[in-house]
């Protein structure tokens, strides 16, 4: 199963619900990261595993809009680089 993994933070990651909305961040390639605003789809239950880390909590959402941004500001501006829709989002804070 392919998927976006989106770092957020506690705060987001606690009102993250079916058909709501996050900013958070995307890693690509350990240290270039993509700031991301993403408009949830619908909440699903997310088996943990062996590779995740204990001490991260997370959520798992599908049918996902992900607006990919070179900047935070740009982001807040409306302004991307690329949108992807029906994609599947693993939540991690």
């Amino acid at each position: 199963m392919s998927f976006e993994i989106v770092n957020i933070t506690k705060t987001e990651l606690q009102y993250a619900k079916s058909n709501g909305e996050v900013y958070g961040v995307i890693k690509r390639g350990g240290k270039t990261q993509c700031p991301v605003y993403v408009e949830l789809g619908k909440e699903r239950d997310y088996t943990p595993k062996v590779s995740d880390d204990p001490n991260t909590q997370y959520k798992f959402f599908s049918g996902c809009t992900v607006f990919y941004g070179k900047t935070e500001e740009d982001l807040a501006e409306g302004i991307y680089i690329m949108v992807s829709t029906n994609v599947s989002v693993k939540l991690c804070f």
